[in-house]
This record gives C-alpha cells, structure tokens and sequence, in this order.
C-alpha cells in the first residue's frame, strides 16, 4: 500500500491551494547522495547515519537522489545487504528518492564474487565484466521496490531508469534518473518522458557526465587542455574512462541530443569522479542549465566522510543555496576544503595521463616538478589554490539564481 506524502510536501500542497494566490514562502530542500560503493563495502554505519539525517529530516526534504555506485561490486551480496539496510531507512522516512544505477552497480564479477557463465554481457564489446540485464542491482534497488509509491512515476522497460515527481508552488518537479552511460533505449524512453511532461521543470541524474582531474588552464601546458574539466568528450572517454556501452554516447552528445534539446530541463547531477565541480551551459532556448558533479569516495578515509549536497530551492527567491553536509562528521564543508585532495588527484591523472600526452610534446619532468611545486611550497600551493579554485567552480557552498518560472513550456 502506497505510504502518505511526506509532511513537508503535504505543507506545501496547503500553502498553496489550486486556483489560489499566496505570499507565502514556497521553499524545500533537495538531497544529492554521492557514490556510497565505499560505504556499503566497509563502512555500512556512514551510510546508515545519513540515510537516518533524511528520516530525521524529513519535513524539509522533497527529494533524494542517489547518484550511482550504490555498491563497490555487483555481485557482492554482502555489500547490497548493507546498502539495503540504509535504503530501508529511506523508505521508512517517506522521503521521494530516485537512484542513478552506476557503473559499479552492474558489473557482473570483481575476481572474488560472479554471477556465472550465463550472464549476458553483449551489450559492451570493449568491457569484460558488464551485466547487461544489471540483475543484483534490480533485485536490491530496481523500480519494483518503490513502483506503489504515489511519487513514483515509472521506469524504462530495463528498469535500469526511472522517474518520480512531486508538486510545489503550483508546478510539477520531475527528477529524471538515467543509468550510468544511457544506452539508446533508455534515451528514446528519457525523451519520451519528456515529451509528456512539457510543463514540468525537469532535473536530470546520471553517474558519469563532469569529469575534473585539477588540471587549470594557465598554469599548465597547453596540450593539458585536452583534460580541462567538463563534460566527457570522446577524448576523455578514450584516454581516461571508457564508454560502458557499445551503443552508449558520451556526456558531450548526451548534452545535445537531451539536455539541450528540451528546455524544462535546468539541472543536471554526477557522480562518479571524485570530486566538486559545477559550471553552466546553455540549452537551445537559452536558458541556464546547471550542471554539478559531486563525490567523496576517495577524498578521505571512510570512502567519503559522510558528505551530502544540500540543495535549498526557494521558489520566490529564485535561488537554490547548495551546501555540503555530512551527518557522520556533523559538519559543513568549508569552500577550499579540498585542495590537498585535489593535489592528490592531480599528481594520480598526471601518472596516468601523462605517457599518453607525451607524444603531442609534453614533457613529463617538467610537469612533475610543477606538482611537486604545488604540492611542497606555501608560495606553490596558495599558486595553485586560487588558480584551482578562485572563480568558485570547486566552492562547497554556493548559490544558483534561475527564473523558475522560464523553464516549463519554454520548447513550445
């Protein structure tokens, strides 16, 4: 049986009756839950304790989204008995919730744990370990579970995508969940989705879309740009992380071919890389599209700490104030939080990267020494921090403004 909205948005529904004007405030808190895969292995108790904060909290909250590797291995029974505990808790809170089925969600062996000889893995000519079918991840977080919820508004024939929406202010908020690297049915369901709901203000989730490897312009060698962070392009995916699918498209031609193609659309959310990173694009009515990555798996011990993306919408304001919390530590991420992270992360994309770029002429000593720069000397890592960080596109805390009401009908 179908549980009761949740209180807040009962609240909402009364403060503004149809048909009826209203001054007062409309204004609701959004959860982003990065990458848990950390959690579920080996610290069951931090995912607990933020599927708790949501219960606890649940009067402000519309929605939760979880954006992707719920699980570090597919197969691991033992991880998606932890993760399922958490996801219980959500589910007693009556909170929305939406999942973005990651890429480790699906996998079908990690060398310990397998599904079998059977299992299908056409689907991806590149990768060994893809379950096409994604099976554990049905069994323990596919729509069936959450299918009787009236918030629920259904799933892609896979049930690998799925969507739910809720009303606020007198408009409709969908949140649309794509698997991890959309295939071409799940994009032909997506936008079918969208062709019905032309009136709702659409945000849209995926685990792969931003990536950021530290890399800043200015400061580097030229041919560093090919890596600038951004939207997966078609070189990044060939050098650094590649496609799941052999039917899937990169985040670059998932951006022309979706996003920028049906203007309700005004954010897009990631996981996947870790790290904070948002910038703004531009859809084909001109309007701003908010695109966010955010995950902590590898940031610290823990698999993350905890952190959660706290996105407050007012409605009246025209603003979405985001913060980054973290139940387990009890604490807001101060802006700058991570730059000896991010330090790390840069030295691990030049190891990597690096022998691959040396052919266009870059010259691997070099860029070492500048790492080690950065990394070493006070005059080297205030260089790097304010280049990093100086036009707030890593802060932890920030605002959006958006006109709200731009956005529904705007491709009519």
């Amino acid at each position: 049986m179908p549980r009761p909205a949740p209180p807040l948005l009962v609240l909402l529904a009364a403060c503004h009756p149809a048909g009826e004007d209203t001054a007062a405030p409309v204004r609701f808190t959004v959860v982003a839950l990065p990458d848990t895969q950390v959690y579920a292995d080996d610290h069951p108790e931090i995912f607990d304790q933020q599927a708790q904060w949501v219960a606890d909290n649940a009067r402000e909250l519309a929605f939760v989204v979880h954006l992707g590797d719920v699980v570090d291995n597919g197969p691991n029974e033992r991880q998606w008995a932890n993760a399922r505990a958490s996801l219980d808790i959500l589910d007693a809170s009556g909170v929305p919730y939406g999942i973005a089925m990651g890429n480790h969600d699906n996998q079908y062996s990690d060398g310990e744990y397998q599904y079998g000889p059977e299992v299908d893995d056409s689907c991806s000519s590149d990768l060994s370990d893809i379950d096409c079918h994604a099976e554990h991840f049905l069994q323990h977080a596919g729509p069936e579970l959450t299918q009787d919820q009236d918030w629920f508004g259904g799933s892609s024939p896979s049930g690998l995508s799925n969507w739910s929406s809720f009303e606020a202010g007198g408009q409709q908020w969908l949140f649309l969940q794509l698997e991890v690297d959309p295939r071409g049915d799940e994009r032909a369901w997506a936008q079918q989705v969208l062709d019905d709901h032309p009136q709702a203000l659409v945000h849209v989730s995926t685990h792969r879309y931003l990536f950021d490897y530290r890399v800043v312009e200015d400061l580097m060698p030229a041919i560093l740009e090919l890596i600038l962070p951004g939207r997966y392009d078609a070189a990044v995916s060939q050098l650094a992380d590649p496609l799941i699918y052999d039917d899937s498209v990169t985040a670059d031609e998932l951006f022309e071919s979706l996003v920028a193609t049906n203007p309700n659309i005004y954010m897009v959310q990631c996981g996947h890389v870790d790290a904070e990173y948002r910038q703004v694009s531009e859809n084909e009515a001109g309007l701003d599209v908010h695109e966010l990555l955010t995950d902590f798996q590898s940031f610290h011990d823990m698999g993350g700490n905890g952190w959660l993306k706290l996105l407050h919408y007012d409605l009246d304001a025209g603003t979405i104030d985001v913060e980054t919390y973290s139940p387990y530590l009890d604490e807001y991420r101060q802006n700058g939080d991570g730059l000896d992270a991010s330090l790390e992360i840069l030295q691990t994309a030049v190891d990597r990267l690096g022998p691959y770029l040396e052919g266009f002429g870059l010259d691997p000593d070099e860029l070492q020494e500048l790492v080690d720069y950065w990394s070493t000397t006070e005059e080297g890592r205030q260089e790097y921090y304010e280049a990093a960080y100086g036009d707030g596109s890593r802060d932890s805390e920030f605002t959006l403004e958006l006109d709200f009401d731009a956005y529904p009908g705007a491709g009519s």
